[in-house]
């Protein structure tokens, strides 16, 4: 099963405070696979190697038929990227948001070739 790999999810505390819940509607990725979460929103960048362990062990078996959601801190982001791209012979898909069309549009980029392309759903 195809699967979309939430790099860093965001959550904020609900109106009473005690609850805490997404900050993002991220129902949408459901047409391309099945969410994963990987780190923990409080994680911090500057927590490299226990990031970098997490990544390594949730993108292990990361394919052609799976995609990165790109939210979290930057520096998660590029990581995931990276080890994606080594997993999957350079090619990384990317879930990207477009608030006006309000949907998400998969993007491919290959970092053998570099180029990226759109893929037509």
């Amino acid at each position: 099963m195809n699967k979309v790999y939430i790099i860093q999810n965001s959550y904020v505390r609900d109106g009473t405070g005690s609850t805490l819940r997404p900050k993002f509607d991220l129902r949408g990725v459901n047409a391309f696979g099945q969410p994963v979460e990987i780190l923990h929103g409080q994680l911090s960048p500057l927590a490299t190697a226990p990031a970098m362990a997490e990544l390594r062990n949730a993108l292990r078996n990361y394919s052609d038929d799976d995609y990165l959601l790109a939210i979290g801190a930057g520096a998660f982001l590029i990581a995931a990227g990276a080890i994606a791209a080594q997993r999957n012979n350079g090619r990384v898909h990317v879930l990207y948001w477009n608030g006006d069309a309000q949907k998400y549009f998969p993007l491919t980029f290959d970092v053998n070739h570099s180029q990226h392309k759109e893929l037509i759903s």
